[in-house]
């Protein structure tokens, strides 16, 4: 059976270890998508050489594209998005798989879901780069929310919960926002948030996808709290939410500028550093305090010397 306004997206960088797997499991579906895109953006071609060799054995028929640069995650799949021509498409990473019923199950749900479902999604087991099953879900791992289906805005805006190889979204929905911001590294809690203002989201509460957690991954590597890299991506992935509502800014800006001082422990008080905090002063807690912190900043004065100011302050 096929999906005929389902489009599958594929996106690899040195996962020739593990394409062969997601290639299986995307040939054991119960339903097939009309359409199938792998992008390989690792400019030596490993995963679509093994994807290849793989394809001349199979029924399977997958458009393969070798970036001949790294273009990162985000401008690799604008640039799929740009080509889909059915109403719904899914992303996976070339690591993880998918077990036999998730295009089936996701497919009927999103289907029959009103207009306003931009995005449907699931539960994942968990695996590690030996295939074996790690102990918790993950939606034990990552403790989701009471509130999953609907309006998730609210429990979207406090952290990220979805597993980004389990959703099937509305192309027209992820269009209208935007698609993928290339200035960011990752791209799923970005596109959640903007999708979660006016559109709805939808739980299939099973585990649908197999989500692969690698010391060398991108997450390992750079989802870390004291990385500037990460910082300085949620400094930008929180700042679009300001101006959506008042209620929505009182919540932002404690949080903006508590990145902002984590930016200025982690790198020192660089232009952007100051930049930062006086673009979101008024989130600190008291707004002379947080006012005398952007004219030290600016003086060139480093978070370590501010601390110790302040344990001198309270002596």
């Amino acid at each position: 059976m096929i999906a005929e306004e389902l489009t599958l997206v594929i996106v690899g960088y040195k996962h020739e270890r593990y394409v062969t797997t997601l290639l299986e499991s995307v040939e054991a579906q119960t339903m097939l998508p009309a359409r199938i895109l792998l992008v390989d953006d690792d400019p030596a071609g490993g995963t679509a050489e093994v994807a290849e060799r793989y394809l001349a054995k199979s029924a399977l028929q997958v458009e393969v594209t070798r970036n001949q640069v790294n273009r990162g995650l985000c401008t690799s799949l604008n640039t799929a998005l740009t080509s889909i021509d059915t109403e719904y498409y899914a992303y996976i990473s070339a690591d993880d798989w998918m077990l036999p019923t998730r295009i089936r199950r996701q497919f009927d749900a999103i289907s029959a879901a009103p207009s306003t479902t931009a995005v449907v999604y699931s539960n994942a087991i968990r695996v590690d780069e030996a295939d074996r099953e790690l102990d918790e879900d993950f939606k034990s791992a990552y403790d989701w929310p009471t509130h999953r289906s609907g309006q998730v805005y609210a429990e979207m805006s406090a952290y990220n919960w979805l597993p980004a190889p389990s959703v099937m979204l509305r192309t027209q929905a992820v269009r209208d926002v935007g698609g993928y911001d290339a200035e960011l590294f990752f791209e799923d809690h970005d596109l959640w948030l903007r999708l979660a203002v006016g559109h709805e989201f939808l739980c299939v509460d099973e585990m649908l996808v197999a989500f692969r957690e690698l010391g060398s991954s991108l997450g390992h590597q750079q989802f870390q709290t004291d990385n500037p890299r990460f910082v300085v991506a949620y400094l930008q992935i929180l700042a679009k939410q300001l101006g959506i509502s008042s209620t929505i800014d009182a919540d932002m800006f404690p949080r903006l500028w508590s990145l902002a001082l984590r930016l200025w422990r982690i790198e020192g008080a660089t232009p952007r550093v100051v930049a930062y905090l006086g673009s979101y002063v008024r989130g600190a807690q008291s707004l002379r305090v947080g006012k005398a912190y952007v004219r030290l900043a600016k003086m060139g004065v480093s978070y370590a010397a501010l601390d110790r100011i302040r344990k001198l302050l309270r002596r």
